[in-house]
C-alpha cells in the first residue's frame, strides 16, 4: 500500500536542459505513485546566470543537496542527526545531471536509497576530448575568457536527439534563451574535471542500489567508461539497461523507448521503496500512527494483534545503516516484470522485449539487460507544442 509522500525523488537535469523539457512526465508518474518529487534548474542551465556557463562544479552539487533537503522539508520528512531521512530518497540524474547525482550520493551517503542515472557523464566520448596539449592550452586560457566557446567539437545537440522535431525545438529554445551551440570553456573544463574525479573515486560511490540507463548509439558519453564505472563502483545492487538503437537523450527517443524507460524506472523505484520500508518497519509504523493521531482517527497505539506499539520511535532509534543496506526482495532476484501497482498507467512498450524473454546477464556483480527499442514511432510536436506521432519510415 502506498502512502502519500512515502518517498521522495530529486531530479537533476543535464547540460543546457530545462527541467520542463523532459522530466514533467517523470514527475507526474512519481506523484501518481505517492512520491514527493522536485526538479530544479542549475544556474546557467535554465536558472539565472550566463546561459550555458557553469562557474563552479561544487556549487552544482551543493544545489542538488539543498534541493534534496528542501524536498524532504516540503514532504514532512525528518532528518536524524546522522543525516538519515525518515523516508527513502532517490536521485534521478541525466547526462551532466548524472555526474551531479553521483557526487550528491557520495556527499549524503546515509540519505540516498537509490540513484537512477540516464546516460551519465562518467566519461566524455573520446572523440570529444582534446588531446593533452589541447587540454593544457584550454586551461591556460580559462582565466581570461571563461565564457568563450573554444572547445573544438562538432555540434553536440545533433548527437543528442534522434527525433528531428525534438532537435529543432531544442535549437529554438537555445536561440531564445541565449544558450550556446558549443560548450563554454569553463563549463567544458568543469565537466571534464568532474568526470576525472568521478572515475578516480568510483569505490566511494556506494548507494544501496544504482540503475544505469544508456543508449547503444550514444555519441556524447563514453559507453565503455560507463560500463567500467558501474562495475568498479561499490553499490550493492547494480543494474545496467542498454536501449538498442537509442541516442544520448533516451527521454526524447521514440515512444516505445520512452514507455519502456519510464516503466523500468518506476518499477525499480517502487521495489526499492518496499525494500526500505521492510527494513524500517518500526519507523514506518510510527509514522503511520502519527498520521492516524493527527487525523483524529484513533489515539490508541496498539497493533492489530493487540500488542503495544512503541511509545516513541525516532529516526535515530532505527538502524539506518541496515536500512540502506537492505537487499532487494527475493522475488526480484531475476527480471520478471509484475503487473503495475494501482494507479500505474504506463502502456507496455510495443517493440520492447517480451517480459518473459527479458533475461539479465550477470557480469562482475552487475545485471546487464538490452532492451530492443528504438524502432517505434518518434514523438513530434505541432506548432502549438502538442505531441503527435510519426513513424521513422516517414522521417
Amino acid at each position: 500500500m502506498w502512502f502519500a509522500e512515502c518517498a521522495h525523488s530529486d531530479l537533476v537535469q543535464g547540460y543546457i536542459h530545462h527541467i520542463d523539457h523532459m522530466f514533467v512526465s517523470f514527475a507526474s508518474e512519481y506523484a501518481a505513485l505517492g512520491f514527493a518529487c522536485l526538479g530544479f534548474n542549475q544556474p546557467g542551465m535554465g536558472s539565472p546566470g550566463v546561459p550555458g556557463l557553469c562557474q563552479e562544479w561544487d556549487a552544482y552539487v551543493d544545489n542538488a543537496a539543498f534541493a534534496a533537503k528542501e524536498l524532504a522539508r516540503r514532504a514532512g520528512v525528518e532528518w536524524s542527526v546522522q543525516g538519515a531521512p525518515s523516508a527513502p530518497l532517490f536521485v534521478h540524474g541525466q547526462s551532466m545531471g548524472g555526474a551531479v547525482a553521483i557526487q550528491l550520493a557520495m556527499r549524503l551517503p546515509r540519505a540516498v536509497t537509490g540513484v537512477m542515472l540516464s546516460a551519465p557523464m562518467c566519461g566524455i566520448a573520446p572523440e570529444r576530448v582534446p588531446n593533452a596539449c589541447g587540454i593544457g592550452l584550454l586551461k591556460c586560457m580559462e582565466a581570461c575568457c571563461p565564457q568563450a566557446q573554444l572547445i573544438p567539437q562538432d555540434d553536440i545537440l545533433a548527437d543528442c536527439f534522434k527525433c528531428p522535431t525534438q532537435l529543432q525545438m531544442r535549437r529554438e529554445y537555445n536561440s531564445k534563451s541565449g544558450m550556446p551551440d558549443q560548450p563554454r570553456l569553463r563549463t567544458g573544463l568543469q565537466l571534464y574535471n568532474a568526470t576525472l574525479s568521478i572515475q578516480e573515486s568510483a569505490g566511494d560511490f556506494a548507494p544501496p542500489a544504482v540503475l544505469l540507463l544508456q543508449g547503444s548509439l550514444d555519441a556524447v558519453t563514453d559507453k565503455d567508461m560507463t560500463k567500467a564505472y558501474i562495475k568498479q563502483c561499490s553499490a550493492q545492487h547494480r543494474t545496467y539497461i542498454e536501449f538498442a538503437k537509442c541516442w544520448h537523450v533516451i527521454e526524447a527517443d521514440c515512444m516505445d523507448t520512452r514507455q519502456a524507460m519510464l516503466h523500468d524506472v518506476m518499477f525499480w523505484t517502487c521495489a526499492w521503496t518496499e525494500a526500505w520500508e521492510a527494513a524500517n518497519a518500526p519507523l514506518v509504523q510510527c509514522n503511520a500512527e502519527e498520521d492516524t493521531d493527527m487525523n483524529g482517527d484513533g489515539a490508541s497505539k496498539t497493533h492489530e494483534d493487540g500488542s503495544a506499539a512503541p511509545e516513541e520511535v525516532s529516526p535515530d532509534d532505527v538502524s539506518t545503516a541496515h536500512a540502506l543496506n537492505a537487499d532487494m526482495p527475493t522475488e526480484q532476484a531475476k527480471w520478471i516484470r509484475p503487473q503495475p501497482p494501482p494507479g500505474f498507467q504506463v502502456t507496455q512498450p510495443t517493440h520492447a522485449l517480451d517480459d518473459t524473454s527479458a533475461q539479465f546477464v550477470h557480469d562482475e556483480g552487475v545485471q546487464f539487460l538490452t532492451r530492443s527499442t528504438g524502432e517505434g514511432p518518434l514523438p513530434q510536436h505541432d506548432e502549438s507544442g502538442k505531441a503527435f506521432l510519426v513513424s521513422q519510415q516517414q522521417e
